[in-house]
């Protein structure tokens, strides 16, 4: 028997496609950057990365610009002494652009949210990250189509699990929450949160199989289309 849900709320980062494969090589041209460029050494520069990041992201806990690689690009400048308005920017892209071109959906992830649209689903990306590079990866991606709202956590004010940001899913939507899940591969952030929120909600988990978890996204169309 198919489930009744008509609202989807998905995540996006480490759900739709995995994440730290693409991190990893932004990282590493951002490192790249940062030797050509500054004329540091490759230790140096990932240290002055891993500990602007550390900084900002204590800084900004909960916020969407705690994940700013601007933000992180801007400490970084500012710690080794040189003009940020001459390489934050530059620094920036650095990280994003190898990161976007490295990004591949899961599989079977296209053909859910086919099928999703098919049977006149509602779909929502509900996401933490800011909303400009979010919005990119929808478009890198190719799924922008099938969706319908996305909900960013710089745009609700306050990161998952915080209820703002399923509210404000909710509110765009227009659900109707016993006819509403989550789907996301963090368990305090989209699972918790969206339970707390008065919703369903199902781990993408790869590896630990429990009573609401999926296991790949064939599980997924099994179980909800």
């Amino acid at each position: 028997m198919k489930s009744n849900f008509q609202y989807f709320f998905l995540d996006l980062d480490d759900t739709l496609y995995e994440y730290e494969p693409c991190n990893k090589l932004g990282i590493q041209n951002f490192i790249s950057y940062c030797q050509a460029n500054l004329g540091i050494s490759e230790v140096e520069a990932l240290s002055q990365f891993q500990s602007a990041r550390k900084i900002i992201n204590q800084r900004l806990h909960g916020q969407a610009a705690s994940h700013s690689r601007l933000l992180y690009a801007k400490e970084f400048c500012e710690k080794i002494g040189i003009d940020a308005s001459n390489h934050a920017i530059a620094m920036e892209s650095s990280y994003w652009e190898p990161f976007l071109n490295q990004m591949k959906l899961r599989e079977n992830a296209l053909e859910f949210l086919r099928l999703l649209k098919r049977n006149t689903k509602k779909i929502a990306i509900v996401t933490d990250l800011t909303t400009k590079v979010q919005l990119e990866k929808l478009k890198r991606l190719e799924i922008n189509s099938f969706i319908d709202v996305i909900i960013t956590s710089e745009e609700a004010g306050a990161e998952k699990p915080s209820t703002s940001i399923f509210q404000l899913a909710a509110d765009k939507l227009e659900i109707v929450k016993d006819r509403t899940v989550m789907i996301g591969d963090n368990y305090e952030k989209d699972i918790l949160g969206a339970q707390n929120f008065g919703i369903s909600a199902f781990w993408y988990n790869e590896t630990e199989i429990t009573p609401n978890s999926i296991s790949s996204f064939s599980k997924a169309i099994e179980l909800f289309i």
